[in-house]
């Protein structure tokens, strides 16, 4: 049977308040002990071979470390997704030794888009591309086998950029480049986009070969997302339907309840 990635979203905390986020759960987040908990009760259950640690911004959690040793230690791919804002190389160090991948969001190029979206921090700080090439290049530095992609969200404010010349020309080895079209959930209704607006960007960004690159209109039946409570949550009607918990009910029925489309799950990963 084919092993599966969990979507861990550990906190809904972040520093950044892009304003298509569908990160709320209202939910509190799991003690360090019960976050463990759900982990191997991943791990042990036979059905994923591969964690992914989102939020939010998961470097927020204290804990992060600890969770991204202790699933590698359970025989996990880990991976981690991140706006890059607070990657010191200090962190970087510490952490990217036992990471098989990490994405960073990166949502445009220009510093005005990067705050009209959201993409920046209550003081309108944001990630440079400068410091964005200078994260990846440390990062290779640290641990030459983690993959790096980038992940961008396509809403009203960035559908006609195109983003793709600093990226080829200033990143070594990037592995992938996800597009997601902005997901329509309660109050993030101005950034949607259109299909037809969708793929007018895919034909500005996808006129090279050189980066592998996922384009993603729907994530619904497509991505196994575990909330801060440790709740395995279906997107349904603009909101979240929950499953259950990995803590206390049976995951493979959890996964069932999903009616993931194998096809599109490939897609994202494969």
């Amino acid at each position: 049977m084919q092993k599966l990635k969990l979507n861990y979203h550990i906190t809904e905390a972040c520093n950044f308040h892009c304003r298509f986020c569908f990160a709320k759960y209202e939910h509190k987040k799991l003690c360090s002990a019960l976050q463990l908990q759900a982990i191997s009760k991943i791990a042990d259950c036979g059905l994923f071979d591969s964690i992914n640690f989102a939020g939010g911004e998961p470097l927020l959690d204290s804990n992060i470390e600890e969770l991204i040793e202790y699933a590698k230690f359970k025989s996990l791919s880990v991976s981690l997704i991140t706006n890059g804002f607070l990657h010191s190389d200090e962190i970087i160090e510490s952490i990217i030794p036992n990471l098989d991948m990490i994405g960073i969001s990166v949502h445009s190029l220009n510093d005005e888009t990067k705050v009209k979206i959201g993409s920046c921090t209550n003081k309108q700080n944001v990630l440079t591309n400068e410091r964005l090439i200078h994260i990846c290049k440390k990062i290779h530095e640290v641990n030459p086998k983690c993959k790096i992609k980038l992940n961008t969200v396509v809403c009203s404010e960035n559908f006609e950029e195109k983003l793709s010349e600093l990226f080829l020309s200033g990143i070594l080895s990037l592995n992938k480049w996800k597009f997601l079209k902005c997901q329509s959930f309660e109050g993030n209704e101005r950034m949607c986009i259109t299909e037809s607006q969708f793929k007018r960007f895919i034909s500005i960004n996808n006129q090279d070969s050189t980066v592998r690159k996922v384009f993603e209109s729907n994530m619904k039946q497509s991505y196994i997302m575990m909330n801060p409570n440790g709740e395995i949550i279906k997107p349904e009607n603009n909101s979240y339907r929950v499953l259950g918990s990995v803590l206390m009910d049976d995951i493979q029925s959890m996964i069932n309840g999903l009616e993931l489309d194998i096809a599109e799950y490939n897609k994202r990963y494969l």
